[in-house]
């Protein structure tokens, strides 16, 4: 049928639209999409500092399958994201928890299997060793004759025994108080974790008149300034960085806990301490700590003004030199 605005006599036809179909390159790797793309995300620092600005990690945590797959549902919940892109990451939340389960179980069965014949083997063989040697030296000596009993009586040409008493076994001290022993360990065990924090830890004391921070001040934010400020500096060469604990105390030292002991080395060196005084905006010295060591039982006629009485301690328990800065009384002999 013609048209209405056609002349009389002819006819015209509908032409379909053509469409043009494009499909994206197989070949093309996701991680060039990506760097095409325009984000201050580019690698992995600025991603995790990127979640801890926006509180999906918390900071000192290390990433890992758990905390990133909480992280996807976190994400999931701010508003205005799509009802796809929320379908999105849930899948990929979903799917990075059974990606990670899967591959526990792998490895663990993948372990157990090639160790635990071997160690079940060896215990086996351990435990049954003592016993077959015992029935052996037994085989052995039914064998050989029984010897004689011993007179009871000695013959009267003898000398007399001997009725002297023998001197008793000289005991450890260990042995005359036991309780001392499992005190000692105890103590021993405590300064040992003390001094594994103390290690990770690194004090910033302000300068007269100066604060880097209030009481009030929140930790994750803390926790973010020292990471942007190190952020410059942190190359293949430096340890890992992460902040476990920022906290102000009442004097306006800033006391912070680091990863590793590496990390707060890494940070008491000079040029980190001097990028972080002028990024924060403030002079601030790092201070050497000094750690308290009590001694039990120590030798009271020793004479602990002697200038040399330090050095010669050092030298005497492998000390490195200048370890020991000072030593005094707990309590005074005198006024015992």
């Amino acid at each position: 049928m013609p048209l209405a605005d056609t002349p009389p006599g002819t006819t015209r036809t509908k032409t379909p639209a053509t469409r043009i179909n494009t499909r994206a390159s197989s070949q093309a790797n996701f991680k060039d999409l990506l760097a095409t793309q325009t984000s201050i995300i580019t690698d992995y620092a600025t991603s995790l500092r990127h979640l801890l600005r926006k509180g999906v990690l918390q900071p000192g945590t290390e990433p890992t399958t758990d905390t990133l797959s909480t992280a996807l549902f976190q994400i999931a919940q701010f508003p205005n994201v799509p009802a796809s892109a929320i379908d999105g990451i849930r899948a990929v939340a979903f799917l990075l928890e059974k990606v990670d389960a899967t591959a526990l179980s792998l490895d663990i069965q993948n372990t157990l299997r090639t160790s635990l014949p071997e160690t079940i083997t060896n215990h086996v063989i351990a435990a049954l060793s003592p016993h077959i040697a015992s029935l052996q030296d037994s085989a052995l000596a039914l064998k050989h004759p029984i010897p004689p009993p011993p007179r009871l009586t000695p013959p009267q040409d003898d000398a007399p025994p001997d009725i002297t008493p023998s001197p008793a076994p000289a005991q450890a001290l260990e042995d005359l108080l036991p309780h001392v022993k499992s005190i000692h360990t105890t103590l021993v065990t405590s300064a040992l974790a003390k001094a594994e924090i103390r290690a990770r830890q690194v004090l910033f004391t302000p300068t007269p008149d100066q604060t880097l921070y209030s009481k009030s001040t929140d930790p994750g934010t803390i926790a973010i300034d020292i990471l942007d400020a190190t952020m410059a500096h942190q190359n293949e060469d430096a340890p890992y960085i992460n902040v476990r604990s920022a906290v102000c105390l009442n004097n306006g030292n800033l006391l912070i806990e680091l990863s590793s002991a590496e990390a707060a080395e890494w940070m008491r060196s000079t040029e980190v301490r001097t990028t972080l005084s002028s990024s924060l905006g403030i002079n601030a010295v790092v201070k050497e700590r000094t750690f308290t060591v009590v001694v039990p039982f120590f030798p009271t006629p020793l004479d602990i003004s002697d200038p040399f009485l330090l050095t010669n301690i050092e030298n005497e328990n492998d000390v490195p030199p200048g370890s020991l800065h000072s030593i005094r009384w707990a309590k005074n002999p005198e006024r015992r």
